[in-house]
């Protein structure tokens, strides 16, 4: 996900990886995907019964109340998800990032990220140091401004809440 300002408008852009290979239908997913744990054959994400439909509805009317624009990707392709970064270099102030199973893996994401220079926070819905052993490592971690993880969908709510009160410091407000 990535925040712009862009003059009086502020624009957020979250991107997420797939955590595993979907099972079942989903609902217009864009930003979120269901998480390893999450019920085969179901829309719901295991820490509570929101769609992911439900998740980016409420993103989206959080952005909207605070003046900030949002928009959303996700993609089961690491390949897209470094063109989005990329892409948001020079439109983009903040990037809210959930990098699924991809937190253990993708250099190539961090090395996106870096490269753009736009700040991100890393997102996880399950608590990633709660899990197995190897799940403990994230290579974006170090370089986010944050990382918020075990929070259920929640994650991105205080993600947002961050940048917007963020931005408002940067711009003096």
């Amino acid at each position: 996900m990535s925040v712009t300002i862009s003059s009086e408008w502020q624009r957020v852009r979250m991107l997420a990886a797939a955590h595993q290979q979907y099972e079942g239908t989903r609902r217009s997913p864009k930003w979120f995907s269901r998480p390893a744990d999450a019920s085969p054959g179901t829309n719901t994400i295991s820490q509570g019964s929101d769609t992911l439909a439900d998740v980016e509805t409420s993103a989206k009317k959080q952005t909207d109340q605070l003046g900030i624009s949002l928009s959303t990707f996700q993609s089961n392709h690491e390949g897209q998800i470094v063109d989005r970064i990329q892409e948001a270099r020079g439109h983009c102030d903040f990037v809210i990032l959930n990098p699924g199973g991809l937190t253990h893996t993708s250099v190539t994401i961090r090395d996106a990220l870096l490269g753009v220079q736009i700040p991100f926070i890393e997102v996880h819905v399950s608590n990633i140091h709660a899990r197995e052993p190897w799940r403990n490592h994230s290579y974006f971690s170090d370089k986010a401004v944050a990382v918020i993880c075990g929070l259920g969908v929640f994650g991105y709510t205080a993600a947002i809440d961050f940048i917007a009160r963020k931005l408002d410091v940067q711009k003096g407000s």
